[in-house]
């Protein structure tokens, strides 16, 4: 780190031009790359303003084509070129300024404003509980969870935990499981404070029942989608539909 900063001070972008992998991946695209800018020798009278204004700092008006790697295709140059010298191809076709700024709006803006409307696109924390398929994950309970988050997520009624745990029925559900025990000097079976263990325990035992009675659905529903409301919802077979409801 001490050689990259060193070098820093003398180098442009030193970390950037000749360590980082997505940079070299970059320069390999922009390469390769169907959009270009390029400058109408006939036409420059290299004024110097597309040097002058480049973020990049690239020297635009002694090329031909802007392929360098260091190049945000920002479009200044194209902007500011007073005799129209410079300009947008996209498949070695002239682009005005409008149709490439509409083509931003097409290609990056809209999808950006379209992906929050989609399944991919994601802006909730997973559940450390309930995973990817629907099914719940007993042993990753966490300590830090809260109470009134495991009943959500696990379906299993406060009613099951007070009864099991001995809890008070105006327990604090928004708690952490590691602080009941403490909070309501609460102990368990073996006469240690409550642990998030005896929590595990009691959606274990919960599930455990509800997979092996003749429950039916409580709703009369079919196909109801798992999990659901209800704190009888299992799925053992893992095809996001309650067992009870097939």
């Amino acid at each position: 780190m001490v050689v990259v900063l060193v070098l820093a001070l003398v180098s442009k972008s030193i970390w950037c031009r000749y360590f980082c992998p997505l940079g070299a991946f970059f320069a390999i695209i922009k390469k390769i790359s169907f959009f270009k800018i390029e400058r109408d020798t006939k036409t420059c009278n290299s004024c110097n303003l597309c040097d002058i204004n480049c973020p990049a700092h690239l020297k635009i008006k002694d090329s031909l084509s802007i392929k360098d790697a260091d190049c945000i295709s920002c479009g200044k140059c194209v902007s500011v070129c007073p005799k129209d010298s410079l300009s947008f191809k996209i498949f070695n076709k002239t682009v005005s300024k409008k149709l490439f700024s509409i083509l931003v709006l097409a290609l990056v803006i809209l999808p950006l404003a379209i992906a929050p409307y989609t399944p991919f696109w994601q802006t909730k924390p997973q559940s450390n509980i309930i995973s990817a398929t629907g099914s719940i994950n007993v042993e990753d309970i966490k300590g830090s969870n809260t109470l009134a988050y495991v009943i959500q997520t696990t379906k299993v009624p406060l009613s099951e935990f007070q009864k099991s745990l001995k809890l008070p029925l105006n327990i604090d559900s928004s708690l952490m499981l590691k602080e009941i025990g403490t909070k309501y000097n609460l102990n368990n079976s073996e006469g240690t404070l409550l642990e998030t263990e005896d929590f595990r325990n009691v959606v274990r035992d919960y599930l455990a029942r509800a997979q092996t009675s003749n429950q039916t659905c409580p709703f009369n529903e079919t196909n109801c989608v798992f999990p659901g409301k209800c704190a009888s919802y299992v799925d053992t077979n893992q095809d996001n539909i309650c067992d009870y409801s097939q």
